[in-house]
């Protein structure tokens, strides 16, 4: 069936709607994101997960070096003979940047990156040594190898080679 004149100024009309709807819409998003939310505080209130004193607060899921927030980060724990290795992925962070704290019961692991930080605390399901066997860092993966233990201990700071 062929199409009539008045088919194309309405398919015409409805595609210059819809290109004007998706241009306000972008022009909308865009402002959104790229504009800083005002503080009187020095502490940036916001949706950012642990906000940094002076820091200017932004959206939740705006992107960018001055956007940094918390992120918990990939773990994968394993439970062999005798010993708990966790594995922690925090891309974008140096070993420098690592802050590893462990007690008999579990790890606080902290690392901050340029675009992100990572924040995540471990329960072991057994009790270890604080002290861990091993502590590497490499490619952006944390590896710490536990003893399983009896005895309780404090809370150690570990020293994460990288």
């Amino acid at each position: 069936m062929p199409k009539k004149k008045g088919d194309d100024q309405a398919e015409d009309a409805g595609i210059q709607r819809l290109n004007k709807l998706l241009q306000d819409t972008y022009r909308a998003l865009k402002k959104d994101v790229a504009k800083p939310i005002q503080q009187d505080s020095a502490y940036a209130q916001s949706s950012t997960a642990n906000p940094q004193p002076g820091g200017s607060a932004m959206p939740a899921g705006a992107v960018g070096p001055a956007f940094a927030r918390d992120l918990e980060p990939l773990v994968d724990m394993i439970d062999r003979k005798g010993e708990i290795v966790i594995m922690v992925e925090m891309q974008g962070v140096h070993g420098r940047d690592l802050s590893v704290s462990a007690s008999h019961t579990g790890v606080d692991i902290f690392g901050r990156g340029s675009f992100r930080n990572y924040t995540k605390k471990v329960d072991f399901p057994s009790q270890v040594t604080p002290t861990p066997k091993e502590a590497k860092f490499r490619n952006g993966i944390l590896e710490l190898t536990f003893e399983k233990s009896q005895k309780q201990g404090g809370r150690v700071n570990v020293k994460v080679e990288y």
